[in-house]
């Protein structure tokens, strides 16, 4: 399994012609040693540079920033003294998934040359999209791949809780759980992704098992959830369900980093060609059918997914040294979500006082037209008596008019 996963995820690599190191350093890097595999079966790269320290000595308020190695331990010495160690080094525990460390320009004013050592547990992740470079501001590629993490699973987990609070008891249980355990199993990825701010203790094989486990779930739910809505039709929702029933096996039975990778990246495309084909699909019944609100912000949520998706694919798959954004397409996608939820909600309650309003309108007025009708009949009856009454004082007058005739005659 591990041997099949390298070579299809290496060989996935040499199709989309990613490199494991950038042929543009603008000079700046030494390169002492190449990935390569070391005695403990790790990849390592190491390089070194003294123009960047000596551009540094010149410009001290600013900033060194390194590159994203997906799963990576950084090591930064200075003239042979360590003044950095990113991660550990001994891959019992995880830092984060996307972390990168920076270094202030002021910590290396009195060195020469600065030594930069990369570890991998993973030869697909053995790779980065940049060198090391310098910047005058504070880099911001923690923030965007460990803060907005962590931030994302405090908001999902209150996003779960009034999910559930506000529509238990106003909506069908299932599409009540459904949104709040999407929130529940995605903020889980999210949790895995940093899990050393959390005191996750675990080995970078079961973190990563975890986080991706969690994202597959909430996909899954957040599919049923549209299912429930009446938004996604049942063909897709089943493809949708068997796609994560592909994933989960697989991420469970991979026993190295890599074969874990495999069991996300398979299923990964079908997933995302299923969420763009929801996407023109509801948008075209939009445009034929007018603006309805609640497939209005379906469609934005399912958008918001697969944009932030296929950006961090990118980044993931080395492509391009850019910043991972899941956690903000996420959040905003699932608040999308659950405000076509509650669009639904209004709607039902709308159509609802509209019928009750209705029904006492139509109460009233049958009620009138009973009165009015029984007034009628009523009043017939009076004058059907009266008539009655005439008619037999009429046959009274007529018998006595004939027995006076008789006796007269």
């Amino acid at each position: 399994m591990h041997q099949l996963a390298i070579t299809l995820l290496l060989g996935l690599s040499q199709i989309l012609h990613v490199q494991s190191i950038p042929t543009d350093h603008n000079h700046e890097w030494l390169i002492k040693s190449a990935w390569q595999e070391n005695k403990e079966g790790r990849m390592v790269f190491q390089a070194e540079s003294t123009a960047l320290v000596e551009s540094c000595q010149k410009s001290p308020s600013h900033y060194l920033q390194f590159p994203i190695v997906i799963l990576g331990v950084h090591e930064l010495s200075l003239d042979g003294r360590n003044l950095l160690v990113f991660g550990d080094p001994t891959f019992k525990t995880m830092r984060s998934l996307y972390g990168a460390p920076s270094l202030s320009c002021a910590q290396i004013k009195d060195g020469k040359s600065l030594t930069w050592t990369v570890y991998s547990d993973s030869k697909y992740f053995s790779r980065f999209a940049a060198f090391p470079k310098e910047t005058a501001s504070w880099p911001m590629l923690n923030v965007m791949s460990e803060s907005l993490n962590v931030m994302a699973v405090g908001s999902l987990w209150v996003m779960a809780f009034f999910t559930l609070v506000i529509f238990l008891g106003r909506i069908p249980l299932p599409l009540t759980l459904a949104v709040s355990f999407s929130n529940i199993l995605i903020s889980i990825y999210f949790l895995g992704a940093v899990g050393g701010f959390f005191g996750l203790h675990g080995s970078p094989v079961a973190v990563l098992k975890f986080a991706d486990l969690g994202l597959w779930l909430g996909f899954t739910a957040f599919s049923i959830a549209l299912r429930q809505q009446g938004l996604m039709d049942r063909p897709l929702s089943i493809a949708f369900l068997i796609n994560c029933l592909v994933a989960c096996p697989a991420i469970l039975l991979g026993d190295t980093l890599d074969a874990v990778q495999l069991g996300t990246t398979i299923p990964f495309l079908p997933g995302m060609i299923f969420l763009i084909y929801f996407v023109i699909k509801t948008s075209i019944h939009l445009h034929r059918t007018g603006f309805e609100k609640q497939a209005f912000f379906a469609c934005v949520s399912i958008t918001l997914f697969v944009t932030v998706c296929l950006n961090d694919l990118t980044v993931v798959t080395g492509l391009v040294d850019g910043y991972m954004v899941l956690p903000v397409g996420f959040m905003a996608g699932l608040l999308f979500l659950a405000i076509s939820v509650n669009d639904k909600i209004a709607t039902t309650y709308k159509e609802r006082d509209y019928l009750r309003s209705n029904l006492e309108h139509e109460v009233e007025k049958k009620t009138e037209e009973l009165r009015t009708k029984t007034q009628d009949l009523e009043q017939a009856n009076v004058q059907l008596k009266e008539t009655q009454a005439e008619l037999i004082q009429s046959a009274k007058l007529a018998s006595l008019g004939t027995l006076s005739a008789g006796i007269a005659h």
